[in-house]
């Protein structure tokens, strides 16, 4: 894995490297591929439409006074949640990528 512009990018591999995955026949590995997709799919759609709502959402402090304060405040926390998620959204993204090319070599 490369860092560039702040965010996590993978370099290109061969998913099928490992001597066991290499004795796959070409639809096991298509299959398999295609099952990755749609993980990473379901992924990227359940970071959008369920936690970014959440994220968005106004914070409401609570009524009673904590004992033991936090140390990160509401909106610090809700910042560090939506890095979280645009990169592993942007690194998803990239595998999904990298998954159709080794699709069509396949």
């Amino acid at each position: 894995m490369t860092t560039k512009k702040g965010i996590t990018s993978i370099k290109p591999t061969f998913f099928f490297g490992n001597k066991h995955m290499q004795k796959f026949s070409e639809p096991k590995k298509r299959n398999l591929t295609k099952v990755n997709i749609s993980q990473m799919k379901s992924v990227n759609k359940f970071c959008n439409l369920l936690l970014h709502t959440i994220i968005r959402k106004q914070y409401r402090p609570s009524k009673k006074t904590d004992t033991k304060p936090n140390f990160l405040s509401a909106a610090e926390k809700l910042h560090y949640v939506e890095m979280f998620l645009e990169n592993k959204i942007e690194k998803n993204n990239i595998l999904m990528d990298i998954c159709k090319k080794e699709l069509i070599n396949t």
